[in-house]
């Protein structure tokens, strides 16, 4: 067998069959000489075995002995193992359009052989935001001014290396994939565009507390439309609406200056979920009160003047952290607040996949809005819950200043207790 002359780098952790609808762009290439190296980091669940009808020659599955909790971990250990001449990444809940090993090929195989090539990516925000930020459409051989996410970039394989690799978060200040595109930038590598969009990213970090509950649906769904006729003209309308909205290579590099080494990983984990401590047993009633961490695009930053209350963000579904654990089941009581009583009156919980209807009593009106109080039976089990607020209404396209439902103090009762 012939050395391959591209190594795809998949860098992974316990998501299981939710892995499948990436490793099926990759395999789906149209430019085939490439091996596919899956790199888990200390993966505990059944990610092996979901993979194993796929294993081969070229398709290998590594699991690091030890858990780093970064990509950098897998990422270092693929460059290790990898036979090919080109270095290519792609995040387990990202998609591949079938020409995008074949673009940046093309870009790094050009005369001025440069060491890095970036195709275009756009960041699909969760469903119903109707925001598109797309990056990846940098200038060509100009100074590395824009974030890239390593799904979208192919690199020579001594080059990574030769800057000491991807580095651990604990050691800087910087998420590891900005780090490493600042010491590739200061290195003087240069960096050449594809000029084409092939990467569809779903990144976790929008997602609050995806780790907790792996979805693949959207992934899924994306591998069907890039399949299907007229998808070139569906990513130019992404492009034209990203353009509209302010919303097209706006991400710089940013070195994070006055972090605190590894509190940006930290804060990251804990908005995935990704790093979680265990839930509290249920055993007497507990009240739960909004904090201000990041939530992604689910709730917004507390307001000023409002204490207590979080306003949710674009997401019209946004997620609600329970972190005790059942049984008994509990009875579950939320302060909630919008302009309209009719969303309030309208408002959805969905549990586990299952819709539960609460009773909505009206308390008053305030200077933000009505205020009500929901309550319904929460379903415990021996792990954290994840509950998803259904708002009423069709929420596409607010992505201003829009502020859904707001949500202030929850009690918790066990039931029987």
């Amino acid at each position: 067998m012939s050395e391959p002359r591209v190594s795809v780098i998949l860098s992974t952790w316990n998501r299981g069959r939710h892995i499948l609808p990436t490793v099926h762009s990759v395999l789906g290439q149209e430019f085939g000489d490439f091996e596919l190296l899956v790199v888990g980091d200390h993966c505990t669940d059944d990610t092996e075995a979901q993979l194993g009808p796929l294993l081969s020659d070229r398709v290998r599955w590594l699991n690091l002995p030890e858990r780093g909790g970064s990509q950098s971990f897998p990422n270092n250990a693929g460059i290790a193992a990898a036979r090919g001449d080109y270095i290519a990444y792609i995040g387990h809940d990202d998609i591949w359009s079938p020409d995008h090993l074949q673009r940046l090929v093309e870009v790094l195989d050009a005369p001025s052989q440069p060491e890095f090539g970036v195709s275009g990516c756009v960041f699909h925000t969760p469903p119903g935001t109707g925001i598109y930020q797309i990056t990846g459409f940098i200038e060509a051989g100009a100074p590395l001014r824009d974030f890239c996410p390593p799904s979208s970039f192919m690199h020579r394989k001594a080059a990574v290396p030769a800057l000491g690799g991807w580095r651990p978060p604990a050691e800087i200040t910087s998420p590891v994939d900005q780090d490493l595109l600042i010491r590739a930038r200061d290195a003087g590598y240069s960096f050449m565009p594809t000029d084409r969009l092939t990467v569809h990213k779903f990144a976790a970090g929008h997602r609050y507390l995806s780790y907790l509950d792996h979805d693949s649906s959207e992934q899924a769904a994306m591998l069907a439309l890039l399949a299907a006729p007229g998808v070139d003209a569906r990513a130019a309308s992404w492009v034209d609406l990203s353009r509209a909205r302010g919303q097209f290579m706006k991400m710089p590099l940013m070195a994070f200056a006055g972090q605190a080494k590894g509190n940006v990983a930290a804060v990251t984990a804990k908005q995935k979920g990704s790093r979680m401590a265990p839930p509290t047993p249920l055993g007497a009633p507990v009240t739960i009160d909004q904090t201000t961490e990041p939530r992604g695009l689910d709730w917004r930053e507390m307001v000023k003047g409002q204490p207590g209350w979080r306003w949710s963000g674009p997401n019209p579904r946004p997620r609600v952290l329970i972190p005790y654990s059942g049984p008994p089941d509990a009875l579950l009581v939320a302060d909630i607040m919008h302009p309209d009583p009719d969303v309030l009156r309208g408002i959805r919980f969905v549990v586990r996949g299952r819709e539960i209807v609460p009773t909505v009593v009206l308390r008053g009106d305030s200077p933000a809005g009505t205020v009500a109080r929901a309550s319904f039976t929460l379903p415990l089990v021996d792990q954290h819950t994840v509950l998803e607020i259904v708002q009423p209404g069709d929420h596409a396209g607010n992505t201003g200043d829009f502020r859904g439902i707001a949500l202030g103090r929850i009690w918790l009762r066990p039931l029987g207790a």
